[in-house]
């Protein structure tokens, strides 16, 4: 398929697996809590529980963490780049197809250090996400969700009025790109309530290590002391479930999804031929959002997978135009 818009499905972002791992959480948690109490009361009076109850209580922890690695492993070891680009004024006015102009000029930016640079074809992952309306308080109105959801904001006004002209192309200056200035940050750290769920799932994962072995005596007095953590634990996942819920409650916003071995100059020309969407938005003056690029390098689709993943946006290789 060619650099399509399409509708932005808030409900779609999720990393894959986890709402699995956080039903299990839930799971373990309610079946230790009620086994503490009958643990802590009998054990230290007799120990008449066979080893066997250790052994198999092991192997439900070392279970329950192996998983919770693996879906946390991507998230946190996954690197990439993004920006965000919206109007700095009522009188600024930035319509959809200036907007997506910015975002593939600032591929060319030299007075920004942290975009991406990609002189030779590389397998990217590259997700924008817009909104476009016909004035600028809407945009903050009805849209506002979207920012919320992703905590990110652009340059101020006062490093708007620091942007000039410069003669020298080779001399960089970090801040004040005319274009939307890229940084970098690990894929979990994109929306900050999976951040604090997968914070939440990784202290659960180290909680119950320590309950893997040892005298049956020595479990009981851990769980006696880890029963309040493991249910705060559980109480904590779901409050912030319900914030990301509430967060995820955004309509009028467009995705575009570029998915392929792409170099920089490809990257722009699907950009500014992209098609529907905002563009097809009549009278729309004023567009906000954000671009996020995943690229593990030539011919690796595992960090683009990551980020396609965390959308839950189907991974289908964007065609390039014979044109360009």
């Amino acid at each position: 398929m060619t650099a399509a818009w399409i509708e932005f499905n808030p409900a779609d972002i999720f990393p894959t697996g986890m709402v699995e791992v956080i039903e299990q959480v839930g799971t373990t948690v309610d079946a230790l809590v009620p086994a503490i109490e009958f643990l802590e009361s009998v054990a230290r009076t007799a120990a008449l529980f066979s080893q066997d109850l250790i052994d198999a209580q092991e192997a439900v922890i070392t279970a329950m963490q192996e998983t919770i690695y693996q879906i946390t492993q991507q998230l946190t070891q996954t690197g990439i780049f993004w920006t965000f680009h919206m109007p700095v004024s009522l009188a600024a006015t930035l319509p959809p197809e200036q907007w997506i102009n910015d975002m593939a000029y600032s591929f060319d930016d030299r007075m920004d250090p942290e975009r991406p640079i990609l002189p030779t074809p590389a397998f990217v992952g590259a997700i924008a996400v817009a909104c476009t309306v016909e004035n600028y308080e809407d945009l903050f109105n009805l849209f506002r969700g979207l920012f919320d959801l992703f905590k990110r904001l652009i340059a101020s006004e006062d490093q708007v009025a620091r942007w000039f002209n410069d003669d020298n192309p080779f001399e960089v200056i970090p801040g004040v790109g005319k274009a939307p200035n890229w940084g970098n940050m690990t894929l979990v750290d994109l929306i900050p309530p999976i951040a604090d769920l997968t914070q939440l799932l990784l202290s659960f994962a180290d909680a119950i290590s320590a309950a893997r072995t040892g005298l049956l005596t020595q479990f009981a007095d851990f769980l006696a002391q880890k029963a309040a953590l493991l249910q705060q634990i559980a109480d904590q996942i779901t409050a912030i479930l319900d914030t990301l819920q509430a967060l995820l409650d955004i309509e009028g916003a467009w995705l575009l999804p570029i998915y392929g071995e792409f170099d920089m100059e490809q990257i722009q020309n699907l950009l500014r031929s992209s098609e529907g969407g905002p563009l097809d938005s009549v009278g729309a003056e004023f567009t906000a959002g954000l671009m996020f690029l995943a690229t593990g390098g030539t011919s690796s689709p595992v960090a683009a997978d990551a980020l396609f993943d965390l959308f839950g946006v189907a991974k289908n290789v964007t065609e390039y135009p014979e044109e360009f």
